[in-house]
């Protein structure tokens, strides 16, 4: 504290002489922000010559002890020294303000912008929201900030809509999963959390983003948020762009996943060897009960990779692959598993290039699944082929 007081001192005697004080009539003064260790200069009609004085009578009181201390003078004699006194302590501004909403919609924002704002914004510590929608942010860009954002768990909202290369919808949903709450209603993208409340603020339950244009990064954004969240119990990603490798992130992040119960992943580009990570993850999961993969480019292998999942995982009650060419082939796998299978309750293959010979299997695994008994309930299989 001593060394401040001398250094001020130092400071202020630049402006202890004849030209600033009688020519311009500038005298200096200044706050000692003790908290941040800062000290503001400005000029007024004061002159705090015993600062290290004033500010260690201060200290000694019982009084509670300011963040911003501010002198004011009485008297002044021949050499411009004056007596000072404590007018009083500021402790509301003292405190350190930062930036915790940023929003910078509808600008021309491109590569070297995102650059600077990634590296600047790494230093705010409890950035909460951060608004670039339409801007001309690249995927590359995104992920940038996706990236020094990992460790800033009290950022609640990252909007990117309206950059047309980003997948704004998997970005901002990542965000609200990892927070476990819906904080605002994701309704520029037409969806929809939905909630136990519609009348506050409560923790997500339903992930919907249907048709949002979501990649394979875009999943990588959603299943980073699903390692930690105990809270969402349906997934709905249909009709969206995510492939193999996005398939992948997902089912990682949900092999040890104990809250989702549906998974909705049809109208995607999964193939067949996206259904080898579906099987893993359903060798591992035991909590998923629903199962939509229609319509998603999963062949004979692909099917056979998911009927040796099956031998592991008896909980499943609803299976969905219309759409996709298992053929007659794929129905065979199918019937060798199912016959032993009592919790499966629908099964639909509708639009699978299924002929006499697959019906006939079907029919077998009917007879068979019919009244069949496990040591908790009865279970019959519907059989949807439309």
């Amino acid at each position: 504290m001593v060394n401040v007081a001398e250094d001020l001192t130092l400071f202020l005697n630049q402006f202890r002489t004849l030209f600033w004080l009688k020519e311009k009539k500038w005298i200096v003064t200044c706050d000692y922000v003790l908290k941040q260790n800062v000290i503001y200069i400005y000029t007024t009609p004061v002159y705090t010559k015993d600062f290290e004085q004033q500010l260690q009578s201060i200290k000694k009181t019982s009084q509670p002890f300011p963040f911003i201390l501010r002198f004011k003078f009485l008297s002044m004699n021949n050499e411009f020294h004056s007596t000072i006194h404590l007018i009083h302590g500021i402790d509301d501004v003292a405190e350190p303000r930062t930036i915790q909403h940023i929003n910078l919609e509808k600008n021309g924002i491109g590569e070297d912008g995102t650059r600077y704002l990634a590296e600047t914004i790494t230093s705010i510590k409890i950035l909460r929201v951060l608004n670039l929608s339409s801007n001309e942010i690249s995927a590359a860009a995104a992920d940038r900030f996706y990236e020094c954002f990992q460790n800033k768990m009290k950022l609640m909202q990252f909007d990117l809509k309206g950059n047309d290369e980003c997948d704004a919808a998997a970005m901002y949903a990542s965000f609200q999963i990892r927070n476990n709450k819906v904080i605002i209603i994701f309704s520029s993208f037409c969806t929809v959390f939905k909630c136990m409340s519609m009348f506050s603020v409560q923790k997500m339950i339903v992930l919907d983003l249907i048709s949002k244009n979501i990649s394979d990064k875009g999943a990588k954004y959603i299943a980073d948020a699903l390692e930690n969240n105990t809270t969402l119990q349906e997934i709905d990603l249909r009709s969206n762009r995510i492939g193999e490798k996005g398939v992948e992130d997902l089912c990682n992040a949900l092999k040890n996943n104990r809250s989702v119960y549906t998974l909705k992943l049809n109208q995607n580009r999964i193939t067949d060897i996206g259904a080898t990570y579906i099987g893993d993850m359903l060798k591992e999961n035991k909590t998923i009960t629903e199962l939509d993969l229609s319509y998603c480019k999963i062949e004979k292998q692909g099917i056979e990779y998911l009927v040796d999942a099956l031998n592991y995982n008896k909980i499943l009650i609803q299976i969905n692959l219309k759409g996709n060419q298992i053929g007659n082939t794929g129905v065979q796998c199918l019937t060798d598993v199912l016959q032993q299978y009592p919790t499966l309750v629908r099964l639909y293959l509708g639009d699978n290039q299924i002929d006499d010979q697959g019906a006939q299997y079907l029919a077998y695994v009917l007879e068979t699944n019919i009244g069949s008994i496990n040591n908790y309930y009865t279970s019959i299989l519907y059989l949807f082929i439309i």
